[in-house]
C-alpha cells in the first residue's frame, strides 16, 4: 500500500513539473468557472478552489490555444512535441486536449490532459488511469484542475488553490485515498526578455508555482512568451524535469 500511495503522489506532482491548423477558433470566450473579478480567482472544477490578487483584464495571449498548435521541447536532453489534438467538453465547460504536458518523461499509465483559459487565467486539468498488469489492480486518479498562470496579476501578486486528488483501486475493500495539495502561484516578472536555445523572446511572464503536500513541497518556475506560449519550465526539485522550447507553430 505504501508503494501505491507513493505512486499516487508522484503522479500529481508530475503535472506541475512538466510542460498546421484547420480550425483556429478560440474556445476561451465560451469558458466558465474561473472568476477573475474581486478576490476569488480560483477554479472549482476538479476539487480545487483558489483566491487571487486584485485581478484586472488579460494582458495578452500567453498560451495560444487552437487545434494543431504545437510546441517542441527539449526535456532533459530528449525532444518531444506537445500538440493540441482536439477539444472536449466536461460538465458544460470547454477545453483543448493536448497529447502531453511538456514531456512524457516519467509518465505511468494513460493521462488525459486538458487546457483552458478565461480572461487572464490559464488552467490545466489532468486525469490518469493506470491499467492493471500481471494481476495487479487498475489505479484511477480522478481529474483535478489547477491554475498554472494568471497574466492579469502584477509582479509580486499571488493566487492559491487547494486541490483534492482522489485515487481509486480496483481491489474490493480498499477505499479511495484522498490527498489535498495546496498550489501557490506568484508572478515573478512581467515584460521580461529571455533567450532559450538561441531564440530571444520578449514580453515574457515568469511565474512560480509551489505545491505543498503532506510530507513535502515542490517548486517549478515557468516562462510564458506573449503570442508564443510556454518557452521554459524549470523545477527546483532534485530529479525534476526541465523543459526548454526548441520550436513552435501556433495560430
Amino acid at each position: 500500500m505504501k508503494q501505491i500511495k507513493l505512486l499516487s503522489i508522484f503522479l500529481i506532482l508530475f503535472s506541475a513539473i512538466l510542460f498546421t491548423s484547420c480550425d483556429s477558433e478560440s474556445i476561451d470566450p465560451e469558458l466558465s468557472g474561473v472568476d477573475d473579478g474581486g478576490d476569488n480567482g480560483g477554479i472549482d472544477n476538479g476539487g480545487g478552489n483558489g483566491n487571487g490578487g486584485n485581478n484586472g483584464s488579460t494582458s495578452g495571449d500567453y498560451w495560444p490555444m487552437a487545434l494543431n498548435n504545437k510546441w517542441v521541447f527539449n526535456s532533459n536532453g530528449m525532444e518531444e512535441e506537445m500538440k493540441i489534438t482536439g477539444t472536449q467538453t466536461v460538465e458544460g465547460t470547454s477545453y483543448y486536449k493536448v497529447n502531453q504536458l511538456f514531456s512524457s518523461a516519467g509518465v505511468v499509465g494513460n493521462a488525459t490532459t486538458l487546457l483552458r483559459k478565461n480572461n487572464g487565467s490559464y488552467a490545466v486539468r489532468i486525469g490518469v488511469v493506470i491499467p492493471g498488469t500481471q494481476g495487479g489492480p487498475t489505479i484511477t486518479i480522478s481529474p483535478y484542475e489547477f491554475i498554472i498562470l494568471k497574466d492579469n496579476l502584477a509582479v509580486g501578486q499571488t493566487w492559491t488553490q487547494n486541490v483534492t486528488q482522489t485515487t481509486s483501486y480496483s481491489i474490493p475493500g480498499i477505499p479511495p485515498i484522498e490527498m489535498v495539495v495546496n498550489y501557490t502561484g506568484t508572478i515573478v516578472e512581467k515584460d521580461a526578455t529571455i533567450t532559450v536555445n538561441g531564440e530571444t523572446y520578449t514580453n515574457v511572464i515568469k511565474s512560480k508555482l509551489v505545491q505543498t503536500y503532506t510530507g513535502g513541497a515542490m517548486t517549478t518556475n515557468y516562462w510564458f512568451a506573449k503570442n508564443t506560449g510556454p518557452v521554459k519550465a524549470e523545477s527546483t526539485t532534485t530529479g525534476g524535469v526541465n523543459s526548454t522550447l526548441v520550436s513552435y507553430d501556433v495560430n
